[in-house]
């Protein structure tokens, strides 16, 4: 039996004494798993709008009343800057009350005192903007950046930025302390050799740096002698990645390759430290394949022997998936679609999903006309 499975089995025993006792709510039991205050942050990237960000201060109310309002909305001028927010490119400073949002071309705005922001702020205090690089040469030619996340631990910043030939995470120790105008320098960055179109970046609780990757270099595994290409998933630290050891990679066939990796990799992890991976179904080309789902859940195990290695298990009920979140301390994830460059309004919220039988998800919209590109999720709130 996994250990999912045996998570599921205990919770429902649990739940089923604690009714039994009256002393448990089934709402808090459901999937025995922590899905108690944890508030949600949308960032809607469509023209025209009257508000970047909205907030939900508590995502049990709106899992429960999908119609529920935002409990704030946060804008302002240095928000515009980043409203071509980078896919997966905004986070949240569980530690350090910040939330940050990333565009594109590598502009960063740090909002300061998030859990209390709300409406148009402006005061350097409230909220500050900074770049990756200094200049162009700074950032790879014609290159975009992608997920952010912070480090549960250190408060740090993570970025990926990749073109058609590179990839590297951006590194930011002391994003808390930059003031308006400042930059980063690229020395701060970490880099896999030979793999490139990188969009996915997340850390779990132990300093555990993920990173996913479109494609690459051949992989020569020196168990069996077969060499692979194509997406591949990999497990290093702040210093950076092994070549050909604690990676996920799979044949570049689909149909023999067991890792089910595909297009646009979005990463978050759990506290158990297990990899939850969105894949872009149709514009992987893999809507045809019936029986799939967008989400590949991988166990830290997997990474030791690594290589050719099937998920754990899978799952979703959106199979065109661009950005995910978990809270990480609270059993919350979220996620958006996209089509090509587009984003859309609707929004999937999945309870207790690091349990395979208790695990339940509604969908919810913030209206037909909005564009979410970034979520971000606070356990802390």
């Amino acid at each position: 039996m996994t250990k999912h499975k045996l998570i599921g089995c205990l919770s429902s025993l649990m739940v089923a004494i604690g009714l039994s006792l009256g002393c448990v709510d089934p709402d808090d039991a459901e999937g025995g798993s922590n899905t108690g205050g944890t508030s949600l942050y949308v960032f809607d990237a469509s023209d025209g709008t009257t508000s970047r960000v909205l907030v939900y201060s508590d995502i049990a109310t709106l899992f429960n009343n999908p119609e529920t309002e935002p409990s704030r909305r946060i804008r302002g001028t240095k928000i515009e800057k980043v409203k071509n927010l980078a896919w997966g490119g905004m986070c949240f400073d569980t530690n350090g009350n910040r939330l940050y949002l990333v565009s594109e071309a590598g502009d960063v705005v740090r909002i300061d005192r998030a859990r209390s922001q709300n409406g148009d702020i402006s005061s350097p205090i409230d909220i500050v903007s900074f770049m990756l690089g200094s200049s162009d040469n700074e950032r790879l030619a014609n290159g975009k950046f992608g997920q952010a996340t912070v480090d549960p631990r250190t408060s740090a910043l993570y970025v990926t930025e990749s073109n058609s030939s590179n990839s590297r995470i951006w590194v930011v120790s002391n994003p808390g302390n930059l003031y308006d105008g400042e930059s980063v320098s690229s020395s701060s960055t970490i880099t896999s050799i030979g793999d490139k179109g990188g969009t996915g970046v997340a850390l779990g609780t132990d300093g555990s740096v993920y990173a996913y990757m479109d494609d690459g270099i051949y992989i020569n595994n020196p168990l069996s002698g077969v060499s692979y290409s194509g997406p591949r998933l990999r497990k290093g630290t702040s210093s950076g990645f092994s070549a050909i050891t604690s990676l996920i990679i799979g044949d570049s066939s689909y149909s023999v390759n067991r890792t089910k990796l595909a297009k646009y990799g979005c990463l978050a992890v759990d506290s158990d430290g297990y990899v939850y991976l969105a894949r872009h179904m149709i514009e992987s080309g893999l809507d045809k394949w019936e029986d799939e789902d967008a989400i590949l859940v991988f166990s830290p195990g997997q990474f030791n022997p690594g290589m050719d290695q099937p998920p754990d298990r899978t799952f979703a009920t959106m199979n065109n998936l661009r950005v995910i979140s978990h809270a990480v301390t609270k059993d919350w994830m979220v996620g958006a679609q996209s089509h090509g460059d587009f984003g859309f309004g609707n929004i999937r919220i999945w309870r207790a999903p690091s349990s395979q039988n208790g695990m339940t998800s509604i969908e919810f919209s913030i209206g037909s006309s909005s564009a979410v590109r970034g979520l971000a999720l606070d356990g802390n709130n």
